[in-house]
């Protein structure tokens, strides 16, 4: 659909889809895709495993309970970062 845009655009030549693909392999070149990748669902068994804290977030000594998050952060329209902490809930502390 490119082609046919700039080619219309550009240059005035009104030109069929099915035309421009036929004139590429003919000249050998690849075809630019029209139909974006569809990404398939993960289709093993999801891991869980038992909740062990039962709400409970008060330890009663350091190195008992560690808490993780990750968070996806977005900057411009193609940059993003994974933002990972790790927390240990006796010293409330990275």
């Amino acid at each position: 659909r490119a082609f046919k845009i700039i080619l219309l655009r550009d240059y005035g030549v009104n030109i069929s889809e099915g035309r421009i693909l036929r004139l590429l392999k003919s000249m050998t070149l690849p075809k630019m895709s029209t139909i974006k990748p569809c990404f398939k669902s993960n289709k093993s068994p999801v891991f869980s495993s038992d909740n062990l804290l039962k709400q409970e977030f008060n330890p009663n000594s350091p190195n008992q309970v560690w808490t993780t998050d990750f968070t996806y952060i977005s900057i411009g329209a193609k940059r993003h970062f994974y933002l990972c902490a790790i927390l240990d809930l006796y010293l409330r502390k990275c």
